[in-house]
């Protein structure tokens, strides 16, 4: 069974230039595993993927989040989102 919800969170993206903060909107998927018998884990899991950064007016995309932070602070981003759902449940 597949649970997709979208979510909206208060977060930041930073590097050695600068800041920026907002409201992250995520889309959330929580799905169950089981591969044990090949070697993995059964249980719960969770993939997050990002939409973009709403700053008042204005909506940062995830793409441009990456050309600005770099691509692994998305996915570091979206990795951590994914593990607090995943405490969460």
């Amino acid at each position: 069974m597949t649970a997709i919800t979208e979510v909206e969170t208060q977060d930041h993206f930073c590097d050695g230039e600068g800041c920026i903060s907002g409201i992250a909107r995520v889309i959330v998927e929580k799905y169950n595993v089981s591969n044990a018998d090949i070697g993995g884990h059964d249980g719960a899991q969770a993939a997050v993927t990002l939409f973009g950064l709403r700053i008042g007016g204005l909506t940062i995309t995830a793409e441009q989040l990456a050309i600005a932070f770099g691509a692994k602070k998305v996915f570091d981003f979206e990795a951590q989102v994914a593990s607090d759902m995943m405490e969460d449940a």
